[in-house]
């Protein structure tokens, strides 16, 4: 009996101890739920019975120099839905997709998705939503988001860029400047039940987005329209591949005007070809042939290296290192100075004057001008060395020669025009920027994005000694077709070879014109481009007219005043004249003749013979473009005489020489027609000129060897 009491109450106490531990476990496991782990399990709760419904914040507006909008965001519904309050996910997906012109797959798989929000469609029209509002489906909800607007479509398309789907900038000052322009969004917070029921009296909580700031623009509207306008009919009347158009503000480094052809929509900059996206003005690099002169003559000016009046004997020919160096037409300007040498653009003597100045203070001048690294612009795209030169202490006299002319250089045409702004200036180098002020959206300033110098380059005397120049070549030189009457104009021609693929394209050419205006105390500076131009390809012959007829807008627009001779008018406004005629056929005939056949076509002749211009005697060997080529009615075609100048197309192109020994160079380049000279033993390290150049038979290509 006794044995019966104790077996009873050692089982009472097991029990005790077994229901003291699972009592004990169970506060342990409760302190672990609600003390330990509380705050991210209540968290986790919340996440279930709540549902966060983004709102976006209108994007901050961009707008001209004098507050015109720009670019502007507006309110676009975007439809959402609520996967678990989606009762039929077949009928609801199908009709969904019917009305949003969507995949019912795509939109059947999205609200099948465990998820609290899926995106069906977004910143869809007002038809469109007014059509998801009328079905009234179960889970299916609409929001409200921004979209950008560009009111005036293609205009200044590359500058102001475009944004992605959710508001965040993608190129042009749209990116340079999203942080400011986007804003911060907003978002609102329901609670809801099991089912994703709203809960009456629940958590509802909306915290409103924040309008992105005002960002004002240095652009133009009305000299944008003008430089584009006429850039597009420039573009047109030379049958050019493209055309690049860039003005500028010298006094501030202002960018006035930002033009391409072709450009894009940015309101569709989806369905654009994608390579429309990026700024060929900051991105393409091309030597800029003779309008770097008038950085060859700053510099030597400004050391004392030369003056206006210092003699040259030009004989057309200049060697350096074994190499001809020719003038752009083969003849030479005999006893000359230097101011008609700059006058007549003869690459012979700033050859000379790149050797008189020398590598050292040659290469200072292209640091001071702003050559060897960015612009800083407040544009994306800018490479960090977005020029191409040959390193200091690797350039040789020949190097200098040649760069001192424009080649074997390559710069962008964003850099180019804001060295020579430095001269039209009166020898300051600007920061080139676009972006003029930051304002909230009720219009207080928050940054004034102010002009700023970068370094003086020049004094202010050498630097009216280059604009005087500048304005010879638009009075007596090869840009008369850049002058104005009224308006003293200072400029400079170039034309270049393209590369492709490391070789000279042929027949393919740049036609470019820099220059500024007035041309002392200058308002404007302006650079124009055409890529490509079928037919006539010199830049004083497809790029002057179109600077032209840029200025005589652009300088009326600013207020700038015609200063006429009595009895003169000022220039007419307007575009390029559009009508066009067929170059004839005058090979074989006589200057005289050729002459008359041009003019009864609508065209002027210019007849290049034997170290004159229209001489009387010989044959038009060649003709310049083609015959049966459209070019615009009265523009000046050419006809060559002389068989060295008819036949430029006689030249070889440099081969590949680098890791060949010297026999082998020197069988690589008498396939050519040209000479070896070498230094060194081994295998070829370097070569002068680099491959891809062209020169004539029985020139000199110079190689190093290690």
């Amino acid at each position: 009996m006794g044995g019966t009491g104790v077996q009873v109450r050692r089982r009472v106490l097991w029990m005790l101890c077994a229901v003291g531990v699972c009592l004990l476990a169970l506060a342990v496991r409760l302190f672990w739920l609600q003390v330990w782990h509380g705050g991210g399990l209540y968290s986790q709760a919340v996440d279930v019975r709540t549902r966060v419904v983004p709102v976006q914040a209108r994007r901050g507006e961009i707008t001209d120099d004098k507050g015109h909008v720009l670019a502007v965001s507006v309110g676009a519904d975007s439809v959402y839905a609520t996967p678990a309050q989606v009762t039929d996910r077949t009928s609801e997906a199908n009709a969904l997709a019917g009305v949003l012109h969507l995949d019912p797959a795509t939109v059947l798989k999205n609200v099948s998705r465990r998820a609290m929000f899926v995106w069906i469609a977004r910143k869809v029209s007002a038809q469109e939503s007014a059509a998801v509002r009328n079905l009234a489906l179960p889970g299916v909800h609409i929001v409200q988001e921004s979209r950008r607007i560009y009111p005036k479509g293609m205009f200044a398309g590359q500058v102001l860029g475009f944004v992605g789907i959710d508001n965040q900038g993608q190129s042009g000052v749209e990116l340079s400047y999203d942080r400011a322009l986007r804003g911060k969004n907003g978002e609102l917070v329901i609670e809801t039940d099991a089912r994703n029921r709203q809960i009456p009296g629940g958590v509802s909580l909306y915290v409103p987005p924040v309008q992105g700031d005002t960002l004002q623009l240095t652009l133009s509207s009305p000299l944008q329209a003008i430089v584009q306008r006429d850039l597009d009919a420039g573009v047109a009347a030379a049958h050019a591949k493209a055309g690049y158009a860039l003005m500028m503000d010298p006094r501030t480094g202002d960018v006035l005007a930002w033009a391409a052809w072709p450009t894009f929509d940015p309101n569709f900059a989806r369905q654009a070809d994608p390579s429309l996206w990026t700024n060929p003005l900051i991105t393409l690099v091309f030597s800029p042939g003779s309008v770097f002169k008038p950085i060859t003559a700053a510099a030597a000016l400004q050391e004392g290296v030369v003056t206006p009046d210092t003699p040259f004997n030009d004989s057309g020919v200049l060697k350096v290192s074994g190499v001809n160096i020719h003038n752009f037409n083969r003849r030479g300007l005999g006893a000359t100075t230097f101011a008609v040498g700059f006058q007549k653009s003869a690459n012979t003597i700033f050859g000379r004057v790149g050797m008189m100045l020398g590598v050292q203070r040659f290469y200072k001048y292209l640091r001071d001008f702003g050559f060897t690294g960015r612009t800083g612009i407040d544009l994306p795209g800018e490479a960090r060395r977005p020029n191409i030169l040959r390193p200091e202490n690797l350039a040789t006299p020949l190097d200098v020669a040649e760069e001192a002319f424009g080649q074997t250089l390559a710069v962008t045409p964003l850099s180019m025009l804001t060295a020579i702004s430095a001269i039209a200036n009166g020898g300051e180098l600007m920061w080139p920027h676009i972006g003029m002020d930051l304002r909230t959206p009720d219009g207080r300033l928050l940054q004034r994005i102010a002009p700023r110098g970068v370094r003086r380059v020049l004094s202010p005397q050498v630097a009216y000694t280059v604009q005087s120049l500048m304005a010879s070549v638009v009075e007596q030189g090869s840009g008369k077709n850049a002058a104005i009457s009224c308006y003293s104009i200072a400029g400079k021609t170039g034309t270049t070879q393209k590369y492709v693929g490391g070789r000279i394209g042929e027949g393919m050419y740049i036609g470019s014109f820099l220059g500024f205006a007035p041309a002392h105390g200058a308002r404007v500076a302006l650079y124009v481009m055409i890529d490509e131009p079928q037919g006539l390809y010199y830049g004083g012959q497809v790029a002057a007219p179109v600077f032209r007829t840029i200025m005589i807008d652009a300088l009326r627009y600013l207020g700038v005043q015609a200063a006429c001779p009595p009895g003169q008018k000022p220039p007419v406004a307007g575009a390029l004249p559009a009508e066009t005629v067929t170059m004839p056929d005058i090979v074989g005939l006589s200057p005289t003749d050729a002459e008359r056949v041009a003019a009864e076509a609508g065209l002027f002749l210019d007849v290049q013979e034997g170290g004159t211009t229209g001489a009387a005697g010989g044959r038009v060997l060649r003709q310049v473009p083609p015959s049966g080529t459209a070019v615009t009615k009265w523009a000046t075609v050419l006809g060559y005489t002389t068989p060295a100048l008819a036949l430029p197309e006689q030249t070889v192109t440099v081969p590949d020489l680098r890791g060949l020994t010297v026999q082998q160079s020197a069988a690589a380049l008498g396939v050519e027609g040209l000479q070896l000279q070498a230094d060194g033993t081994g295998h070829v390290v370097a070569q002068n000129p680099v491959p891809g150049m062209a020169l004539h038979p029985g020139d000199v290509v110079r190689v190093m060897l290690r």
